[in-house]
């Protein structure tokens, strides 16, 4: 997983990451491929970019609510890229409008449980080749 070295491969198993608190450090590493600020991971977080500041300076973990949702953006993001296998055609992709979400892009979806479940969904059906 981006940022996180021996990344589970178990619900059960993150659950023990989220609970932990994942390292500041972690966010910069999963924006970077994007091409994110601070400010558009905040967004999608829910976090203030000030607090992600912060965490940055100090070197300290992001806690059990942060850390999930930073999780929750790092698994789609990857699964993104699994489909793609490119990161510029993940980027945009994330970036452009796409039918099957209404128009949205995707990355507008990305700051809830449900919206991260629609992107996903939606992934399944491109790599299947079904169109929405």
């Amino acid at each position: 997983m981006l940022g996180l070295r021996n990344a589970p491969r178990d619900g059960l198993a993150w659950v023990a990451v989220i609970r932990e608190g994942v390292a500041a450090s972690v966010f910069e590493q999963v924006i970077a491929p994007l091409g994110w600020t601070l400010g558009d991971l905040s967004k999608v977080i829910a976090v203030p970019e000030r607090t992600l500041h912060r965490h940055k300076s100090a070197g300290t973990r992001l806690m059990k609510g942060e850390a999930e949702r930073l999780v929750r953006l790092t698994r789609v993001i990857e699964r993104v890229f699994e489909v793609f296998e490119d990161w510029p055609k993940a980027r945009a992709w994330l970036a452009g409008p796409i039918h099957g979400l209404g128009g949205a892009a995707p990355q507008e979806l990305l700051d809830t449980d449900a919206g991260a479940a629609v992107v996903l969904d939606e992934l399944g059906r491109l790599e299947h080749g079904i169109h929405s």
